[in-house]
Protein backbone atom coordinates (compact mmCIF):
# COMPACT_ATOMS: atom_id res chain seq x y z
CA UNK A 1 0.00 0.00 0.00
CA UNK A 2 1.49 3.27 -1.13
CA UNK A 3 0.02 5.29 1.62
CA UNK A 4 1.66 5.12 5.05
CA UNK A 5 -0.05 5.35 8.41
CA UNK A 6 1.44 8.05 10.59
CA UNK A 7 2.31 6.28 13.86
CA UNK A 8 3.30 8.05 17.03
CA UNK A 9 5.61 6.16 19.36
CA UNK A 10 5.22 6.61 23.09
CA UNK A 11 8.67 6.52 24.64
CA UNK A 12 8.88 4.40 27.77
CA UNK A 13 11.95 5.28 29.78
CA UNK A 14 13.04 3.01 32.60
CA UNK A 15 15.39 4.67 34.97
CA UNK A 16 17.15 2.49 37.44
CA UNK A 17 19.67 3.66 40.01
CA UNK A 18 20.75 2.19 43.26
CA UNK A 19 21.95 4.80 45.65
CA UNK A 20 23.93 3.59 48.60
CA UNK A 21 25.85 5.58 51.13
CA UNK A 22 28.88 3.38 50.60
CA UNK A 23 28.75 3.44 46.75
CA UNK A 24 28.82 6.29 44.23
CA UNK A 25 25.61 6.85 42.22
CA UNK A 26 25.26 4.56 39.23
CA UNK A 27 24.83 5.89 35.74
CA UNK A 28 21.20 6.13 34.62
CA UNK A 29 20.27 3.57 31.99
CA UNK A 30 17.69 4.53 29.37
CA UNK A 31 15.93 1.77 27.47
CA UNK A 32 15.10 2.52 23.84
CA UNK A 33 11.46 2.98 22.89
CA UNK A 34 9.90 -0.06 21.24
CA UNK A 35 7.15 0.54 18.67
CA UNK A 36 3.92 -1.37 19.03
CA UNK A 37 3.65 -4.00 16.33
CA UNK A 38 0.23 -4.30 14.71
CA UNK A 39 -0.31 -7.73 13.11
CA UNK A 40 -0.78 -7.65 9.34
CA UNK A 41 -4.07 -9.51 9.69
CA UNK A 42 -5.47 -6.72 11.86
CA UNK A 43 -4.51 -4.11 9.27
CA UNK A 44 -6.04 -6.13 6.44
CA UNK A 45 -9.30 -6.60 8.33
CA UNK A 46 -9.41 -2.88 9.01
CA UNK A 47 -8.90 -2.09 5.31
CA UNK A 48 -11.62 -4.56 4.29
CA UNK A 49 -14.10 -3.12 6.80
CA UNK A 50 -13.57 0.45 5.58
CA UNK A 51 -13.74 -0.65 1.96
CA UNK A 52 -17.17 -2.17 2.61
CA UNK A 53 -18.36 1.15 4.07
CA UNK A 54 -17.17 3.02 0.99
CA UNK A 55 -18.74 0.51 -1.39
CA UNK A 56 -22.07 0.90 0.40
CA UNK A 57 -21.93 4.64 -0.27
CA UNK A 58 -21.84 4.34 -4.07
CA UNK A 59 -24.91 5.48 -5.98
CA UNK A 60 -26.32 4.11 -9.22
CA UNK A 61 -24.67 6.86 -11.29
CA UNK A 62 -21.23 5.87 -9.97
CA UNK A 63 -20.80 8.74 -7.51
CA UNK A 64 -20.21 8.24 -3.79
CA UNK A 65 -22.33 9.85 -1.09
CA UNK A 66 -19.96 10.22 1.84
CA UNK A 67 -22.52 12.06 3.96
CA UNK A 68 -25.53 13.99 2.69
CA UNK A 69 -24.26 17.46 3.68
CA UNK A 70 -20.96 16.88 1.90
CA UNK A 71 -22.47 15.27 -1.19
CA UNK A 72 -24.77 18.20 -1.88
CA UNK A 73 -21.78 20.54 -2.16
CA UNK A 74 -19.02 18.15 -3.25
CA UNK A 75 -20.41 15.29 -5.37
CA UNK A 76 -17.18 15.16 -7.38
CA UNK A 77 -14.97 15.78 -4.40
CA UNK A 78 -16.48 12.96 -2.35
CA UNK A 79 -16.44 10.64 -5.38
CA UNK A 80 -12.80 11.39 -6.16
CA UNK A 81 -11.84 10.80 -2.53
CA UNK A 82 -13.70 7.47 -2.44
CA UNK A 83 -12.20 6.26 -5.72
CA UNK A 84 -8.71 7.22 -4.55
CA UNK A 85 -9.17 5.26 -1.33
CA UNK A 86 -10.38 2.21 -3.25
CA UNK A 87 -7.44 2.44 -5.65
CA UNK A 88 -5.01 2.30 -2.76
CA UNK A 89 -6.89 -0.49 -1.00
CA UNK A 90 -7.48 -2.80 -3.96
CA UNK A 91 -4.00 -4.44 -4.04
CA UNK A 92 -4.59 -5.61 -0.46
CA UNK A 93 -7.95 -7.25 -1.16
CA UNK A 94 -8.81 -10.72 -2.39
CA UNK A 95 -11.65 -12.62 -3.98
CA UNK A 96 -15.12 -11.21 -4.45
CA UNK A 97 -14.38 -7.99 -2.55
CA UNK A 98 -11.48 -7.19 -4.87
CA UNK A 99 -13.76 -7.70 -7.88
CA UNK A 100 -16.43 -5.43 -6.41
CA UNK A 101 -13.84 -2.73 -5.79
CA UNK A 102 -12.62 -2.94 -9.40
CA UNK A 103 -16.17 -2.40 -10.65
CA UNK A 104 -16.79 0.44 -8.19
CA UNK A 105 -13.61 2.20 -9.35
CA UNK A 106 -14.66 1.81 -12.97
CA UNK A 107 -18.08 3.34 -12.30
CA UNK A 108 -16.55 6.12 -10.21
CA UNK A 109 -14.06 7.06 -12.92
CA UNK A 110 -16.86 7.11 -15.46
CA UNK A 111 -18.76 9.57 -13.30
CA UNK A 112 -15.68 11.79 -12.90
CA UNK A 113 -14.84 11.89 -16.61
CA UNK A 114 -18.31 12.38 -18.11
CA UNK A 115 -19.43 15.43 -16.13
CA UNK A 116 -18.11 18.87 -15.25
CA UNK A 117 -17.02 19.02 -11.64
CA UNK A 118 -18.05 21.74 -9.23
CA UNK A 119 -15.79 24.79 -8.90
CA UNK A 120 -14.36 23.81 -5.54
CA UNK A 121 -10.75 23.40 -4.42
CA UNK A 122 -11.38 20.02 -2.78
CA UNK A 123 -13.15 18.73 -5.87
CA UNK A 124 -10.52 19.83 -8.38
CA UNK A 125 -7.78 18.16 -6.36
CA UNK A 126 -9.76 14.99 -5.71
CA UNK A 127 -10.51 14.71 -9.42
CA UNK A 128 -6.80 14.84 -10.26
CA UNK A 129 -5.73 12.13 -7.80
CA UNK A 130 -7.82 9.17 -9.06
CA UNK A 131 -7.38 10.15 -12.71
CA UNK A 132 -3.62 10.22 -12.26
CA UNK A 133 -3.68 6.83 -10.55
CA UNK A 134 -5.77 5.38 -13.40
CA UNK A 135 -3.79 6.83 -16.33
CA UNK A 136 -2.00 10.19 -16.34
CA UNK A 137 -1.64 9.96 -20.11
CA UNK A 138 -5.25 9.16 -20.96
CA UNK A 139 -6.63 11.76 -18.54
CA UNK A 140 -3.99 14.41 -19.16
CA UNK A 141 -6.41 16.98 -20.62
CA UNK A 142 -8.90 16.74 -17.76
CA UNK A 143 -6.11 16.75 -15.18
CA UNK A 144 -4.72 19.89 -16.81
CA UNK A 145 -8.09 21.64 -16.72
CA UNK A 146 -8.51 20.96 -13.01
CA UNK A 147 -4.92 22.01 -12.31
CA UNK A 148 -5.39 25.26 -14.20
CA UNK A 149 -8.35 26.15 -12.00
CA UNK A 150 -6.29 25.40 -8.90
CA UNK A 151 -3.51 27.69 -10.10
CA UNK A 152 -5.99 30.47 -10.82
CA UNK A 153 -7.63 29.99 -7.43
CA UNK A 154 -4.56 30.65 -5.32
CA UNK A 155 -4.52 33.95 -3.47
CA UNK A 156 -1.86 36.33 -4.75
CA UNK A 157 -0.32 39.47 -3.28
CA UNK A 158 -3.54 41.46 -3.71
CA UNK A 159 -4.57 39.98 -0.35
CA UNK A 160 -1.30 39.93 1.63
CA UNK A 161 -2.68 38.04 4.62
CA UNK A 162 -3.91 35.22 2.35
CA UNK A 163 -1.11 35.13 -0.21
CA UNK A 164 -0.23 31.54 -1.12
CA UNK A 165 -3.43 30.01 0.26
CA UNK A 166 -6.61 28.60 -1.24
CA UNK A 167 -10.21 29.00 -0.16
CA UNK A 168 -13.18 26.79 -0.98
CA UNK A 169 -14.18 28.22 -4.35
CA UNK A 170 -12.48 28.40 -7.74
CA UNK A 171 -13.02 30.27 -10.97
CA UNK A 172 -12.91 28.79 -14.46
CA UNK A 173 -11.96 30.35 -17.75
CA UNK A 174 -14.97 31.24 -19.85
CA UNK A 175 -15.04 31.17 -23.63
CA UNK A 176 -11.88 32.48 -25.24
CA UNK A 177 -10.76 34.49 -22.23
CA UNK A 178 -6.99 34.30 -22.16
CA UNK A 179 -6.17 35.30 -18.61
CA UNK A 180 -7.98 35.23 -15.29
CA UNK A 181 -6.07 36.27 -12.19
CA UNK A 182 -6.85 35.97 -8.51
CA UNK A 183 -9.11 34.00 -6.21
CA UNK A 184 -12.86 34.52 -6.13
CA UNK A 185 -13.26 34.91 -2.37
CA UNK A 186 -11.73 36.52 0.68
CA UNK A 187 -11.14 33.29 2.60
CA UNK A 188 -8.16 30.96 2.85
CA UNK A 189 -7.22 28.04 5.11
CA UNK A 190 -4.57 25.37 5.44
CA UNK A 191 -6.99 22.55 4.71
CA UNK A 192 -7.89 23.75 1.21
CA UNK A 193 -4.27 24.77 0.70
CA UNK A 194 -2.73 21.37 1.41
CA UNK A 195 -5.35 19.64 -0.79
CA UNK A 196 -4.66 22.04 -3.66
CA UNK A 197 -0.91 21.46 -3.43
CA UNK A 198 -1.38 17.69 -3.42
CA UNK A 199 -3.50 17.92 -6.57
CA UNK A 200 -0.98 20.19 -8.28
CA UNK A 201 1.86 17.85 -7.40
CA UNK A 202 0.22 14.99 -9.29
CA UNK A 203 -0.82 17.31 -12.11
CA UNK A 204 2.81 18.29 -12.60
CA UNK A 205 3.82 14.63 -12.62
CA UNK A 206 1.20 14.15 -15.36
CA UNK A 207 2.86 16.84 -17.48
CA UNK A 208 1.03 20.02 -16.43
CA UNK A 209 3.49 22.87 -15.86
CA UNK A 210 2.59 24.48 -12.56
CA UNK A 211 3.93 28.06 -12.54
CA UNK A 212 6.90 28.49 -10.25
CA UNK A 213 5.12 31.43 -8.61
CA UNK A 214 2.46 29.06 -7.26
CA UNK A 215 5.02 26.99 -5.37
CA UNK A 216 6.85 30.11 -4.17
CA UNK A 217 3.69 31.72 -2.77
CA UNK A 218 2.67 28.51 -1.01
CA UNK A 219 6.15 27.99 0.44
CA UNK A 220 6.33 31.53 1.73
CA UNK A 221 2.86 31.20 3.24
CA UNK A 222 3.88 28.18 5.31
CA UNK A 223 7.10 29.81 6.43
CA UNK A 224 5.31 33.03 7.35
CA UNK A 225 2.48 31.44 9.32
CA UNK A 226 4.36 28.73 11.23
CA UNK A 227 3.82 28.99 14.99
CA UNK A 228 6.63 29.31 17.51
CA UNK A 229 6.16 25.65 18.40
CA UNK A 230 6.60 24.63 14.76
CA UNK A 231 2.99 23.78 13.99
CA UNK A 232 0.10 25.18 11.96
CA UNK A 233 -3.58 25.69 12.66
CA UNK A 234 -6.58 25.68 10.35
CA UNK A 235 -6.72 29.44 9.65
CA UNK A 236 -5.92 32.72 11.34
CA UNK A 237 -9.61 33.56 11.62
CA UNK A 238 -10.77 30.10 12.68
CA UNK A 239 -9.04 27.56 14.95
CA UNK A 240 -5.59 29.20 14.67
CA UNK A 241 -4.05 27.01 17.38
CA UNK A 242 -1.69 24.33 15.97
CA UNK A 243 -3.32 20.94 15.53
CA UNK A 244 -1.73 17.60 14.82
CA UNK A 245 -3.31 17.00 11.41
CA UNK A 246 -2.65 20.54 10.16
CA UNK A 247 0.96 20.34 11.33
CA UNK A 248 1.44 17.04 9.50
CA UNK A 249 -0.10 18.52 6.35
CA UNK A 250 1.85 21.77 6.68
CA UNK A 251 5.20 20.06 7.13
CA UNK A 252 4.65 17.79 4.14
CA UNK A 253 3.28 20.60 1.97
CA UNK A 254 6.25 22.84 2.75
CA UNK A 255 8.70 20.10 1.86
CA UNK A 256 6.70 19.43 -1.30
CA UNK A 257 7.04 23.09 -2.33
CA UNK A 258 10.79 22.94 -1.71
CA UNK A 259 11.06 19.90 -3.96
CA UNK A 260 9.04 21.49 -6.76
CA UNK A 261 11.26 24.58 -6.62
CA UNK A 262 14.44 22.62 -7.28
CA UNK A 263 16.15 23.32 -10.58
CA UNK A 264 15.62 20.65 -13.27
CA UNK A 265 19.28 19.63 -13.02
CA UNK A 266 18.84 18.78 -9.33
CA UNK A 267 15.27 17.47 -9.46
CA UNK A 268 16.33 13.94 -8.53
CA UNK A 269 18.10 15.13 -5.42
CA UNK A 270 16.34 15.78 -2.13
CA UNK A 271 15.84 19.45 -1.28
CA UNK A 272 18.17 21.07 1.21
CA UNK A 273 17.15 20.76 4.81
CA UNK A 274 14.70 23.54 5.58
CA UNK A 275 14.70 24.80 9.19
CA UNK A 276 10.95 25.33 8.88
CA UNK A 277 10.49 21.68 7.93
CA UNK A 278 12.62 20.70 10.92
CA UNK A 279 10.45 22.96 13.01
CA UNK A 280 7.35 21.20 11.73
CA UNK A 281 8.77 17.82 12.67
CA UNK A 282 9.61 19.13 16.12
CA UNK A 283 6.13 20.57 16.38
CA UNK A 284 4.62 17.12 15.90
CA UNK A 285 6.06 16.06 19.23
CA UNK A 286 4.51 19.01 21.05
CA UNK A 287 1.19 19.26 19.22
CA UNK A 288 -0.83 16.52 20.84
CA UNK A 289 -4.31 17.64 19.79
CA UNK A 290 -5.44 16.15 16.47
CA UNK A 291 -7.99 18.91 15.91
CA UNK A 292 -11.49 18.86 14.53
CA UNK A 293 -10.65 16.55 11.63
CA UNK A 294 -9.02 13.70 13.50
CA UNK A 295 -12.23 11.76 14.10
CA UNK A 296 -13.84 10.23 11.03
CA UNK A 297 -17.39 9.22 12.01
CA UNK A 298 -18.96 6.20 10.39
CA UNK A 299 -22.16 4.26 10.76
CA UNK A 300 -23.15 0.70 9.91
CA UNK A 301 -24.27 1.49 6.38
CA UNK A 302 -21.84 3.99 4.90
CA UNK A 303 -18.83 6.16 5.46
CA UNK A 304 -20.06 9.47 6.84
CA UNK A 305 -17.21 11.84 6.07
CA UNK A 306 -17.56 15.55 6.71
CA UNK A 307 -15.66 18.10 4.65
CA UNK A 308 -13.30 18.70 7.54
CA UNK A 309 -12.67 14.97 7.96
CA UNK A 310 -10.80 14.93 4.68
CA UNK A 311 -7.81 16.55 6.37
CA UNK A 312 -7.11 13.48 8.50
CA UNK A 313 -7.21 11.13 5.52
CA UNK A 314 -5.18 13.23 3.15
CA UNK A 315 -2.66 14.32 5.78
CA UNK A 316 -1.87 10.68 6.45
CA UNK A 317 -2.02 9.77 2.78
CA UNK A 318 0.24 12.49 1.43
CA UNK A 319 3.42 10.86 2.70
CA UNK A 320 2.71 7.69 0.83
CA UNK A 321 1.47 9.05 -2.47
CA UNK A 322 4.75 10.67 -3.41
CA UNK A 323 6.75 7.49 -4.07
CA UNK A 324 9.78 8.65 -2.16
CA UNK A 325 9.40 12.33 -2.96
CA UNK A 326 8.56 15.01 -0.42
CA UNK A 327 8.74 12.58 2.47
CA UNK A 328 9.61 14.30 5.66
Amino acid sequence: MRSRAVMYLAATVALSATVCAQEPPRRLEVEPAVPKVIPLEVIQRGIAARVDLILAAQREDGSFNLGDKVYVVYPFGSTGLAVTALQYARPHLKGERRTRVFEAIRKGLSYLTQRRHELKTYSAAFVILPLYADSPTRHRKRIGAAAEMLCLGQHDKTRPALTGMWGYNLRARSGRQRRVVGAVETWGDNSNTQIALLGLYFAQRAGFQVPRAVWLRARDHYRRTQSRTGGWGYADRSRPQPSLNMTIAGTISLNLCNEMLLKPTTQCKPPRTDPHVRGGLSGLSTTGTPGHSAAIPTDSTRSNVSAFSWDARTSAGTTGTTKGHARV
